[in-house]
């Protein structure tokens, strides 16, 4: 089986009106369906970075991340916006387990898109920062899943 790598063309599309297209010379111009384009921001050649709005504030940098379920933001921006945390929970992954602090965000928005009352997990950036440092979040299934979402 042959997999695409990161640098080739490919369209994401969330709901019916937004889209992150290719910045690739190859793409097409356009997104199946006659989408509108959201233009991504390709950082380290492998993060695909957006604008995102949060409780009203912004656009602030945020990564896209479909394979993990919490959004998560990081300490500065949980300060800046004043963030009430409910406690803290237990995050599994490859690298380790590791505790953070969890907090509800009144509304995060992508474009058009926007999801009111989303759990978001309070967490350094760190080795994410080293490689832009306007990354100030990412953005995950708990907000993708509300969205119908193609990637190609």
């Amino acid at each position: 089986m042959k997999f695409p790598s990161l640098r080739s063309s490919f369209c994401a599309l969330i709901a019916t009106t937004c889209a992150f297209t290719s910045i690739s010379s190859q793409a097409e111009t356009r997104c199946p369906g006659n989408v509108a384009g959201l233009r991504p921001r390709i950082v380290a050649r492998a993060l695909i970075v957006i604008p995102v709005k949060v409780n009203n504030a912004g656009p602030f940098d945020f990564i896209v991340d479909t394979g993990s379920q919490i959004t998560v933001i990081d300490p500065t921006l949980a300060s800046e916006l004043r963030l009430k945390l409910l406690g803290s929970a237990g995050l599994v992954s490859v690298s380790g387990i590791a505790q953070a602090s969890v907090g509800i965000l009144d509304l995060i928005e992508a474009d058009k898109h926007a999801v009111k009352k989303a759990y978001v997990v309070v967490q350094d950036l760190g080795a994410i920062r080293e490689a832009d440092a306007h990354i100030r979040g990412v953005l995950r299934l708990n907000f993708l899943s509300h969205f119908g979402l193609l990637t190609d």
